[in-house]
């Protein structure tokens, strides 16, 4: 498609020559595509931003984004978190065609699809990129885990109500991400 030989990563490059509207991200130089979310994914997804744009409103800490907004890590990494915070600090960090850099907080609600990617890959790819704060909400089995970010990795785990350590003074009952 791209002239690209079957051995060769694809890049940003090539990434920004495809059309619009497809959900994709680019992990290691691989190019993969993500379906739709279904319908429990977007209600989370609703839920979970429409607490903390209110939060942010309220204390303007940061700017909130959610997918599809391109996060450009380097040239061969580029993700779509489902919900991202940048904290006034890393601002200049937003640019017309995404975030280039680490967001301050990342949030990844699992699809069937994806989940090993999020849970795996990308959490890799969050720490080794400088993400502070990483959230994965499981709609099946409705859990939230809550990472922050360590030396060696994430540290943290299931919660019983999300708070964040970036943003003081949030928190979130489980049954309003699920609701």
């Amino acid at each position: 498609m791209f002239g690209l030989a079957h051995h060769e990563k694809f890049t940003y490059e090539h990434y920004l020559l495809l059309p619009e509207g497809d959900r994709r991200e680019l992990i290691e130089g691989e190019l993969l595509m993500t379906p739709a979310p279904s319908e429990k994914h977007q209600r989370i997804s609703g839920n979970v931003t429409f607490h903390l744009r209110l939060f942010l409103e309220a204390n303007p800490l940061g700017a909130i984004y959610v997918a599809p907004f391109d996060v450009i890590f380097d040239d061969y990494n580029v993700v779509q978190p489902d919900i991202m915070v940048v904290l006034n600090e890393h601002r200049p960090r937003i640019q017309a065609e995404g975030l280039r850099g680490a967001p301050d907080l990342a949030v990844e609600i699992l699809s069937p699809s994806t989940a090993s990617r999020d849970t795996v890959y990308k959490r890799a790819l969050f720490h080794r990129f400088g993400v502070r704060e990483y959230w994965i909400v499981d709609p099946t089995a409705e859990t939230v885990e809550c990472y922050t970010r360590g030396a060696e990795g994430f540290e943290g785990g299931a919660v019983e109500k999300i708070h964040s350590g970036l943003l003081p003074g949030f928190e979130m009952e489980l049954d309003r991400v699920f609701r």
